[in-house]
């Protein structure tokens, strides 16, 4: 038994010496692979010693070189197919306006096309007016010759009459229409007239006028249902000279130019500045670690660095509108020449920050 425990022990003890050198060797062959990388990139007498973590900001100026708006076309015809027809008719002739200007097809976005219905009041003769003209009329009325007053009045189409309250006699309206205001005043006077001397003829001179009126009334309609197709356009446009032709010409052919004119950068604008801007960047980030590190330690290689703009989105900046835009819309005449007023330049922060290996000389203490 001792002789079985004996040699066990052995074998675990020449086991974990075979363990132990073999991490001794794979640390040994680490620490040799790490000095030969080190001294590749830095030479023998150069040493790694730890790394260092900065960062630094600058300002970069964009100048918009974009300008975007939309025009609104709405026709209107009694089927859709017309309307849609019109509508494609008009849209044609403005985007081959454009394209002959010098916009890019791959600029003209149409953003918005629907169709609907409507429905209007459309007066049955609109070429004759007519007026109103009325007379309120108190009448006493003696009981015993009360429905033969009711009678001579239905006769005149009088049959609303209606007593006030607390008083002695009757209130009803006379009323004529005629297609002038003079007619209508004669052919109520000659109304009234003919009723009074009716009334005289029954032994009642109470008729007496109490208000007057002539006025003109609106004339007769008919609910007429229309179609609609209503197309909106966006126009992206590189030439801000040609803003100002193309809304007038927009005006000119009854296409509303809509108020939101405003001005951007293009991607390929903002990723050309901020490439020529990335060494200059990396510079100064480069000598400000050299003046923290001090002068006994050199600037390594770098580890990471991470270009990117403040809040971490460009695309998130306020659009710069155009101040003379509502100016146009609403005071200029059409086929008027007016004058766009561009914007200033966007500026935004840029953001590089970086890690670098900080390294001494081997013989430095």
């Amino acid at each position: 038994m001792k002789r079985k425990l004996l040699l066990l022990m052995l074998i675990n003890f020449s086991i974990a010496g075979a363990v132990y050198a073999q991490n001794q060797l794979n640390e040994n062959y680490l620490l040799s692979s790490n000095i030969e990388w080190q001294q590749a990139k830095y030479g023998k007498e150069m040493i790694a010693v730890g790394n260092i973590t900065t960062k630094v900001i600058d300002k970069v100026k964009f100048k918009p070189d974009i300008a975007e708006f939309t025009v609104t076309y709405t026709t209107e015809a009694n089927n859709y197919r017309d309307a849609a027809s019109q509508n494609a008719e008009k849209m044609k002739i403005f985007n081959q306006f454009l394209v002959d200007s010098g916009v890019n097809e791959k600029d003209l976005t149409t953003v918005s096309y629907r169709n609907y219905e409507n429905e209007i009041n459309q007066p049955i003769d609109s070429q004759s007016k007519q007026y109103r003209s009325t007379y309120l009329i108190h009448l006493n009325i003696d009981q015993a010759q009360f429905f033969n007053t009711i009678e001579l009045l239905d006769k005149h189409n009088i049959h609303d009459i209606s007593q006030e309250s607390n008083q002695a006699y009757y209130v009803f309206e006379l009323e004529q229409l005629a297609n002038s205001q003079e007619q209508a005043k004669q052919l109520i006077q000659q109304q009234y007239q003919i009723i009074t001397d009716e009334l005289k003829k029954l032994g009642n001179n109470s008729m007496t006028i109490t208000a007057y009126g002539n006025q003109e009334i609106s004339p007769k309609t008919t609910i007429v249902k229309t179609y609609n197709v209503k197309n909106t356009l966006k126009i992206k446009v590189r030439n801000f000279d040609l803003i100002s032709k193309i809304m007038t010409k927009a005006q000119e052919m009854n296409i509303i130019v809509n108020d939101d004119l405003n001005y951007d950068v293009s991607d390929e604008a903002i990723e050309q500045i901020l490439q020529q801007h990335e060494q200059t960047l990396y510079n100064k980030l480069a000598n400000k670690v050299g003046r923290l590190i001090g002068k006994q330690y050199k600037l390594g290689d770098a580890i990471s660095l991470n270009y990117y703009q403040q809040n971490n989105s460009f695309s998130n900046r306020p659009k710069l509108y155009a101040g003379a835009y509502k100016q146009y819309a609403s005071e200029s005449k059409r086929g008027e020449m007016v004058e766009i007023q561009t914007p200033e330049e966007f500026e935004m922060e840029i953001i590089l920050d970086g890690s670098f290996e900080i390294t001494r000389s081997i013989n430095s203490k």
